[in-house]
């Protein structure tokens, strides 16, 4: 079974919400989209 993590960032002025997994060394996306308006609220009030 394989854990599902989430990171947010910003690209070309988007804040993205990416799910990931490990498998061994390398990172495999599961999803990218952009951030909905509570998840930018969050990233912005942490960055």
């Amino acid at each position: 079974m394989h854990r599902h993590s989430h990171s947010m960032g910003e690209v070309n002025g988007f804040i993205l919400h990416v799910t990931f997994t490990m498998r061994g060394q390398t990172f495999r996306i599961i999803s990218a989209r952009r951030a909905n308006a509570r998840e930018r609220r969050s990233y912005e009030e942490k960055a």
